[in-house]
């Protein structure tokens, strides 16, 4: 967390789970709660609202899986915390799918003796078979990842594991991981987020991570991040680190081996994904010195020379010499799959809404993007 001002008297709320801070809870509760049981809609609502939420007939939030399988993340009065499991496109399609558990998060908690609360899954590209699995212990937002297999249905014994923090992480590749997190004590911004991002090895400890970018503790927004792109095959073709400086605003660099470049972005740009060689972002402010407005979709050249700003090719999906909202065949951004970006398979909390075009081809390969051997650090 960040550090809290010596005179704020109610640092004890920090420890979510201490003594005052639970008594202080069940005081409210038992002053507020009767207010709103007595009154007469609250019954049939309270009643509504389960039903709902726990209805069996409730259509499931299927993704497509690396592996061509469909997976969701499942609750109902008999899985209260939860299960994440898979079934086939075919079963799928019957209307009463066959649904395999990958993980019974009920059955976890209760064979570790533990409050775990689902935060998601980050699987490896392109079999999908590695996952890291984020769980939190009451459901707070600091978590523990750990690595799973879904071929033998376990944790990975000596795999990927970062304790619990508030982490940020991108698999690079099956031996390699991007994460940002609290290295050292209070290395985190004032609002408890991490500000540097480093590459941890298999086998490795945190402490032989390579940092590979830094932020700074008076950043806003909700701390640094990786952004891995990758070619449909799911190579490497980049990484971006994201730093956020407010909630709104935000600047993006490309990982070098020379170090981290920045990108002539505005900073309300949010990066969609990678296609064909070309990153997309999509504008949320008119970005004048290049002549596009907000929510038009230009396609952009970084100049091969470091230190020379992006060069505009005009609206993406067309070259600069189409017109406007003509489809360049091939070249189209996916709405799955290919460059684009990932999120962690669970709930809508970890989605990265991240529309336009950047082509790297010229970066290349002085700039890193393919898979460069400096990611194959020892320590």
């Amino acid at each position: 967390m960040g550090a809290a001002p010596n005179d704020d008297p109610y640092t004890w709320m920090e420890e979510i789970e201490g003594t005052r801070a639970l008594e202080w809870a069940k005081a409210e509760n038992a002053r507020s709660l009767p207010q709103l049981q007595n009154d007469p809609r609250y019954k049939g609502l309270y009643e509504d609202a389960l039903k709902i939420a726990t209805a069996t007939d409730r259509i499931p939030a299927v993704r497509f899986a690396d592996d061509g399988t469909l997976r969701d993340f499942w609750q109902d009065r008999e899985h209260v915390r939860g299960i994440w499991r898979t079934t086939s496109v075919e079963s799928y399609r019957t209307g009463k799918p066959e649904w395999k558990t990958i993980i019974d998060v009920d059955a976890l908690a209760k064979a570790e003796n533990a409050n775990w609360v689902w935060h998601g899954a980050d699987c490896l590209p392109p079999d999908g078979r590695l996952c890291l699995v984020a769980l939190s212990d009451g459901g707070k937002d600091a978590e523990i990842v750990r690595e799973f297999d879904i071929a033998t249905g376990k944790f990975v014994d000596g795999g990927f594991r970062l304790p619990e923090g508030k982490h940020r992480y991108d698999w690079v590749d099956k031996d390699t991981l991007a994460v940002a997190t609290e290295w050292e004590k209070g290395q985190v911004t004032t609002s408890g987020y991490p500000y540097v991002l480093k590459l941890l090895k298999r086998g490795q400890p945190l402490s032989a991570a390579k940092e590979v970018f830094r932020g700074d503790a008076k950043d806003g927004g909700y701390g640094v991040s990786s952004i891995v792109l990758r070619d449909p095959d799911g190579k490497v073709q980049a990484i971006l680190a994201h730093r956020p400086l407010d909630t709104f605003n935000a600047e993006h660099y490309l990982i070098t081996e020379a170090g981290p470049k920045k990108l002539d972005l505005p900073s309300k740009a949010s990066v969609q994904g990678y296609v064909a060689g070309r990153l997309l972002v999509s504008l949320e402010q008119d970005w004048a010195a290049k002549g596009f407005k907000e929510g038009r979709s230009p396609r952009l050249r970084p100049r091969g020379r470091e230190g020379q700003p992006v060069e505009p090719l005009g609206e993406a999906g067309a070259p600069a010499d189409r017109k406007p909202g003509h489809r360049a065949g091939g070249d189209d951004p996916q709405p799955a799959g290919g460059g684009a970006l990932r999120q962690r398979e669970g709930p809508d909390r970890h989605l990265r809404a991240e529309g336009r075009r950047l082509d790297l081809a010229q970066a290349r390969p002085a700039e890193g993007l393919h898979h460069p051997d400096w990611l194959d650090h020892r320590p």
